[in-house]
């Protein structure tokens, strides 16, 4: 939200670009971070298994409300983390992006400037291989 908000950009066509250009150091941070808040859907996962066992017995239930509270805490933080890595990388590498896609937001080219402009660029690219892939 914020990197829409700041930069006009909409990260689901321009995240694959702009990881291809992450250095190898903040990639490892964001898969880590992505790896944590996948755990944390799995203790969820897990702690929907013990409710469920509670028809059966009822401290299951507990351990389940237990396991849900440490998930979803567990999510939180990995999201929180997940969102700020995202936008450190949006932060540090979009002036990269646009002068790897050769779009040009001039010297004094605010950020959202810039990030509309590789917004719209985008945008181009996308439509020109949608019109093409519907046409042999």
């Amino acid at each position: 939200m914020r990197v829409h908000g700041r930069y006009g950009l909409d990260l689901e066509p321009t995240w694959p670009r702009l990881w291809a250009l992450l250095p190898e150091t903040l990639r490892a941070d964001v898969i880590s971070a992505r790896q944590a808040y996948d755990s944390a859907a799995r203790l969820a996962g897990w702690a929907l298994l013990y409710a469920a066992l509670a028809v059966l017995w009822w401290p299951s239930a507990l351990a389940g409300a237990a396991v849900l509270v440490t998930a979803v805490a567990r999510a939180r933080d990995a999201a929180s983390l997940l969102a700020t890595l995202v936008e450190t990388a949006v932060d540090l590498h979009l002036t990269d992006l646009a002068e790897r896609l050769g779009v040009r937001g001039g010297e004094d080219a605010s950020a959202t400037e810039l990030g509309r402009a590789v917004a719209h660029h985008l945008a181009d690219i996308l439509r020109d291989r949608d019109g093409a892939a519907g046409h042999p």
